[in-house]
C-alpha cells in the first residue's frame, strides 16, 4: 500500500509535467484519472524451468490498455534480459535492467486524449534466461466512464502538434478496441480487453457478453 501510495504521487507528477510539455494547464489531465490504479507482482520462470527447454512464456507484443503511464520495475539483476520494446523503424530493441531506475510506458490513453501525436508504446517479454526474471508493473489508470466526446476540446489543441514520426506497421496492428472506435467508453473497453486475455474467469463470470467481446474482431 505505501509503495502503490508513493507511486501515486509520481504518476500524477509524471502526468503534470506531461501537460505542460504539450503546452496545456498543469492540472488538465489529472481530471481523466481514475480512483483507482494497478500493480502487479510478476515472475517469468527460467529456461531451465520450463519444460522442453529453450524460451519460456513471456508476453506477446502489446500496448498496455490501462491508461496513462506505466512505471515498471525491473527488479531481476541487469544480467536477466528479456523486455524489448518496438521503435519506430519496426525493430524490437532489449531495454535493459538499470538498477534504480523506472521504465516508464506510455499507455493507450495518451493516444486517445492526444488524438494519436504521441503513440503508445509497443512492448514484448522474450524469454531466454536461466534465471528467474521479476517484474512490478505499476499501471496509472483512466476513469471508467470516460468517453472519445470528451476529448474535444484537446483534440482541437493537439490537431496544432505535428506528430512525431510514424508508427512501425507492427505496432499498428495491436489490437485496440476504444482507439478504433468499438466501444463508447473506457471502463467497457477495459472490460473488453480483461474477458479476452482471461477466457476462462471471462465465461464463468461474464457470459453475457463474453462472446461478443471475445468475437467482435471477427
Amino acid at each position: 500500500e505505501s509503495y502503490i501510495k508513493e507511486m501515486t504521487a509520481l504518476a500524477e507528477r509524471f502526468l503534470r509535467l506531461v501537460a505542460q510539455a504539450f503546452d496545456l494547464p498543469a492540472e488538465t489531465l489529472l481530471a481523466l484519472l481514475s480512483e483507482q490504479h494497478r500493480l502487479k507482482l510478476v515472475h517469468y520462470k527460467s529456461t531451465t524451468e520450463h519444460e522442453g527447454g529453450g524460451k519460456s512464456q513471456g508476453v506477446g507484443p502489446h500496448k498496455d490498455s490501462s491508461g496513462w503511464m506505466t512505471f515498471l520495475l525491473q527488479a531481476s539483476p541487469p544480467s536477466v534480459k528479456g523486455l524489448q520494446a518496438l521503435n519506430k523503424a519496426g525493430q524490437w530493441i532489449d531495454i535493459p535492467a538499470i538498477p534504480g531506475t523506472f521504465v516508464v510506458n506510455m499507455g493507450q490513453a495518451f493516444e486517445v486524449v492526444t488524438n494519436g501525436v504521441c503513440k503508445a508504446t509497443t512492448h514484448r517479454v522474450l524469454m531466454s534466461s536461466p534465471q528467474d526474471r521479476y517484474s512490478v508493473p505499476f499501471f496509472q489508470g483512466v476513469r471508467k466512464t470516460l468517453t472519445k466526446a470528451e476529448m474535444g476540446a484537446l483534440w482541437q489543441h493537439f490537431e496544432k502538434i505535428e506528430e512525431y514520426g510514424a508508427e512501425s506497421e507492427e505496432g499498428m496492428q495491436i489490437d485496440s478496441a476504444f482507439l478504433r472506435g468499438r466501444y463508447d467508453t473506457w471502463g467497457e473497453s477495459q472490460l473488453r480487453t480483461k474477458i479476452r486475455s482471461h477466457q476462462d474467469v471471462g465465461r464463468k463470470h461474464y457470459a453475457e457478453v463474453f462472446d461478443k467481446y471475445v468475437n467482435d474482431d471477427v
